[in-house]
């Protein structure tokens, strides 16, 4: 069985409780605490920033909302140009596929000609013999 011994501790200075160290430190804290012109900082800027913080919290989703509405606004424009250049093309696309122009473009450009009837030649295609 282990046995503790203590040593003997020399004899501590008497002190008063009211002189102690840590007696002395806590009543100074108090005596500043309870200086009535001190202002406190610490509670009005954590107060501060909680409102900064609800503000940014309250505001955010609204600035999305109008970013995304001017996006919005840009695709949308987009998409009319690009619906107004379809309808463009496609016009032109049927004024060019016109018969009358492929034949005046044929006559007068290519110098073409519809062919006589002695100029046609039919090709028949013979099938194979078993």
């Amino acid at each position: 069985m282990l046995q503790i011994s203590r040593m003997p501790q020399p004899p501590l200075p008497h002190m008063s409780p009211r002189h102690s160290p840590q007696h002395c430190q806590v009543s100074q804290a108090r005596r500043e605490a309870s200086r009535p012109g001190q202002l406190r900082l610490g509670p009005a800027v954590i107060g501060i920033l909680l409102c900064l913080l609800g503000l940014l919290v309250c505001m955010w989703p609204r600035v999305q909302i109008v970013r995304l509405g001017y996006s919005l606004h840009s695709a949308e424009q987009r998409l009319k140009d690009l619906s107004r250049e379809r309808d463009q093309l496609q016009l032109e696309i049927a004024l060019l596929k016109n018969p009358q122009r492929v034949y005046g473009v044929a006559t007068e450009q290519l110098g073409m000609a519809v062919p006589k009837p002695e100029q046609v030649f039919v090709l028949i295609r013979e099938g194979k013999a078993p």
